[in-house]
């Protein structure tokens, strides 16, 4: 596989040959089973998937281990809003990976608890010619056994939804 050098504000990036990873907001319209979505926001040049409120976005139904941790306040309805606690660099051959605990805020679980779990989220981008809304641009795989009700899929085909501005 051949490699092209092609320079950003921060020195030089070797990418895998073929397309670059778009900076922007990837994900699908609508959402799937158990009211789930993922999303994840780009930058640098296409090096990092951005954490935080404003990063990766993860939103499904709260799992039976959750809602028997707050049994008032959540149940198999209860929506769930996940972020990634910091972001993660997309190596040269389009791969990222988080694998560690993050914290359900009050805010995030609609409660007036928050909650600390494990959670993984990895992908690969394609090197192939990314056409915004039309071709999956990142293949994602989920795991959040703990947090998202197992209704929630694993793999999700999400495409470029464009630039952030």
């Amino acid at each position: 596989m051949a490699l092209t050098l092609s320079a950003f504000s921060y020195g030089l990036f070797a990418s895998a040959a073929g397309a670059p990873i778009h900076d922007g907001l990837y994900g699908k319209t609508g959402f799937g089973p158990g009211y789930s979505a993922v999303s994840l926001t780009v930058a640098g040049n296409g090096t990092r998937v951005v954490g935080g409120i404003h990063g990766v976005f993860v939103h499904c139904t709260a799992s039976a281990s959750l809602i028997a941790q707050d049994t008032n306040e959540l149940d198999s309805s209860s929506t769930l809003y996940i972020y990634l606690p910091s972001s993660v660099p997309i190596l040269a051959s389009g791969l990222f990976s988080f694998s560690g605990n993050v914290t359900l805020s009050e805010e995030a679980t609609q409660t007036t608890m928050s909650f600390t779990e494990p959670f993984s989220l990895s992908g690969h981008f394609t090197k192939s010619t990314v056409i915004r809304n039309k071709t999956v641009a990142v293949i994602v795989t989920l795991s959040a056994p703990d947090i998202c009700s197992p209704i929630t899929p694993s793999h999700w085909s999400l495409k470029w939804l464009g630039a952030l501005k």
